[in-house]
């Protein structure tokens, strides 16, 4: 795969990779396999959640989507747990003025 001016085309992956999600790693490496298979010279990086994880693991270059690393801490650590409980006992018991018929 190469541009109009004969260089190599350049790719960017987005997202929550390398941060501990099979579903979006297994993604990476079905684009990632498909792109070295049929387009060797295609450029790859990405920018995403675990840069770490995504150059040491698939060999591309990566940086990092966001600053702050505890975003992206599984719900198997306390706070998350804990976080989400409080977040189920505040649902509404009635919807919102305008919401008449929707399932809470």
């Amino acid at each position: 795969m190469t541009s109009p001016h004969g260089t190599p085309v350049r790719v960017g992956v987005f997202g929550l990779l390398g941060s501990g999600n099979l579903g979006n790693d297994g993604s990476l490496e079905a684009v990632l396999g498909y792109l070295r298979a049929r387009h060797p010279e295609a450029v790859v990086d990405a920018l995403c959640g675990g840069p770490e994880v995504v150059r040491s693991r698939f060999g591309i270059p990566a940086t990092r989507l966001h600053w702050y690393r505890g975003e992206y801490r599984t719900a198997s650590r306390a706070g998350a747990v804990a976080g989400r409980v409080w977040g189920s006992s505040s649902t509404p018991s009635a919807p919102p003025p305008g919401c008449a018929g929707t399932t809470w």
